[in-house]
């Protein structure tokens, strides 16, 4: 049967016009897990309104995944960018430990292999700036001249070489590299505060690290000009690199980019991008002002005045998946892992009252909220009906786990990486959710340990 599906999908392959749909098959490497996920990075993400697919795995890890595409889009698979086209036919031994070992054949191969060689922006890699700023130099020439521009003369030669690729692909990554340099430049600044001002502090330190930023954007200028050059185009907003510098983008001034000329897209998206953000902040569990009629009217209205229409339909889909999440509705499930990579699903625990908290390492409010959480948790050890667990949604998994080595959490503790968790729309952390013994929701936008109102909460539950 294993041959028979092979030699289907390689028919697929020579011949792909026969089939509309995009094919993905493979294996997963060194997956923990029963489900993985090939995660939207496009600018459909950047309005927490991502297309994910969810990728059923086989005992072996192995997978075949169809989609409809309408055209050509980046996602995460693993630890993986890859692109793909709509009718690909694209064979992937993707391993979950190292990308660069991760394999690709078929079409949009040479892409994704292309893929594995770009740094990359998160919370972790910064760009050409590295792990945690761990290429920033104190001399700048030797940052710029030994570190940044050998990988982004490298690329772009790389680039150069690709012989099969589209004009499209190579415009998008050329647009990524110029991204990432200006990234490394913007945050440059904030890693040497780091790395080289003895307890540097952000707060105190305000009047220095303007000065040290001064004098690092003025060694830089003539670098974001000629790299700034060409990148205020509409669809480089597709790209999660660039996003990440539209602010900076689109400054009309011309002090230290381009000067920006309006373009509708890139308008549209930030319009929409920030109206969706702020939908999402009358849902918090801290007091908002905001009243979601109110945001909603704005929505509506921001529909009528844009042009880009997948925008349009987004803000359509945003509001409906907020009205999924009410009281009452089945709560989503999920697979986290505990801080011996032990596999914990959500869904184990129906038959007890959940109350969850969503935080991270880096997140000030999470931190403060702890301790009456734990408060609320100690005051309960002894109902045995009702569990008190905390998601990290850290992207560096190995922080959280250095942080529990030195912050015990007593209550169950897991990690999920935030694109599991999209269907819980968790827009801004800490965020707490109450689910009932039937695993519905008792409240999605449950109230924080720290508000009173979250005791009485829980003593009525029954």
């Amino acid at each position: 049967m294993k041959k028979l599906i092979t030699i289907i999908f390689l028919t697929l392959l020579l011949n792909p016009a026969q089939a509309k749909e995009t094919i993905i098959k493979g294996i997963m490497k060194s997956f923990s897990g029963d489900k993985a996920i090939l995660i939207d990075v496009s600018d459909k993400a950047g309005m927490r309104v991502p297309k994910n697919f969810n990728i059923e795995l086989n005992s072996n890890s192995e997978f075949v995944l169809k989609i409809d595409l309408q055209e050509p889009e980046y996602f995460k698979l693993g630890p993986n960018t890859i692109f793909l086209k709509p009718g690909d036919r694209l064979l992937v031994k993707i391993d979950c430990n190292n990308r660069k070992n991760s394999t690709f054949n078929g079409n949009s191969s040479e892409e994704c292999n292309y893929l594995k060689t770009i740094p990359e922006f998160s919370q972790v890699d910064i760009g050409y700036l590295g792990k945690n700023y761990e290429f920033v130099k104190r001399d700048l020439s030797e940052f710029t001249n030994s570190i940044m521009l050998p990988q982004v003369n490298s690329s772009m030669e790389a680039l150069e070489r690709l012989k099969s690729v589209p004009d499209i692909f190579k415009e998008r990554e050329a647009a990524r590299i110029k991204s990432n340099v200006v990234m490394s430049i913007m945050l440059y600044t904030a890693g040497y505060s780091r790395k080289f001002v003895e307890n540097f502090d952000v707060v105190t330190d305000r009047e220095l690290f303007a000065k040290l930023r001064g004098e690092h954007i003025d060694f830089f200028k003539d670098m974001l000009m000629e790299y700034g050059k060409d990148l205020a185009k509409e669809g480089n907003i597709v790209l999660p690199e660039f996003r990440k510098i539209v602010v900076w983008v689109t400054d009309p001034s011309g002090s230290l980019l381009p000067a920006y000329k309006k373009i509708d897209r890139i308008e549209d998206y930030n319009l929409v991008s920030q109206l969706i953000q702020k939908y999402a902040s009358c849902f918090t569990s801290y007091p908002s002002d905001k009243k979601p009629d109110d945001v909603l009217a704005e929505l509506n209205e921001a529909k009528s005045s844009i042009s880009t229409q997948l925008y349009k339909d987004l803000i359509d889909d945003s509001i409906n998946e907020y009205s999924i999440i009410k009281k009452g509705s089945p709560a989503f499930d999920f697979t986290g892992y505990d801080i011996n990579n032990k596999p914990v699903k959500l869904s184990q625990f129906k038959g007890k009252f959940i109350y969850l908290d969503f935080w991270a390492t880096w997140c000030g409010p999470c931190i403060k909220e702890y301790p009456f959480f734990m408060e609320l948790y100690n005051k309960f050890r002894e109902r045995d009906d009702i569990l008190f667990i905390s998601i990290s949604t850290d992207q560096d998994k190995d922080k959280w786990v250095q942080y529990l080595m030195k912050h015990k959490h007593e209550n169950i503790s897991l990690h999920v990486s935030n694109s599991y968790l999209s269907q819980y729309k968790i827009a801004f952390i800490p965020r707490f959710i109450l689910i009932g013994k039937d695993f519905t929701f008792i409240d999605p936008f449950a109230p924080r340990p720290s508000q009173p109102q979250t005791e009485e909460l829980l003593k009525n539950l029954k």
